[in-house]
């Protein structure tokens, strides 16, 4: 008589619990390694690209690398007191080296978004700061 307690083993003496789940892992990683190449394709081709354009659509770091003196003098304002004159005399120099660089096109567009009318008046004090002498 067999005793209802005790495991069913298999041949080899593995228990049959042991053996079920070890076939049962390996078709599980076979069938991810099938699929794999399928996520890396959706990855690659869709999640990539959109996450991308999500950040963009966030994030632009145009303002920051194109006017590097500015963005630090103005990074610890905080936006109710007057502007000093550190912070004046880093944003003419910014127009003045974004002009002779020709990009001042570029800061007036990134910022023009933010309020409109900022582009003319960005290139008309880039025009007018190329006659002063930056610090």
């Amino acid at each position: 008589m067999t005793d209802i307690s005790s495991p069913i083993v298999t041949a080899d003496g593995i228990p049959l619990k042991r053996r079920l789940a070890r076939a049962l892992f390996r078709s599980r990683v076979r069938a991810f390694g099938l699929a794999l190449p399928l996520i890396a394709f959706i990855l690659a081709a869709f999640i990539v690209p959109l996450a991308s354009l999500l950040w963009q659509g966030v994030h632009d770091a145009r303002y920051e690398t194109l006017m590097p003196r500015s963005t630090t003098a103005v990074a610890a304002w905080d936006s109710v007191s007057p502007i000093t004159e550190d912070m004046a005399a880093a944003m003419v120099a910014d127009l003045v080296d974004a002009r002779k660089t020709r990009m001042i096109g570029r800061v007036a567009t990134r910022v023009n978004r933010e309020m409109a009318g900022a582009r003319s008046l960005f290139t008309s004090t880039a025009r007018s700061a190329k006659k002063m002498k930056p610090p």
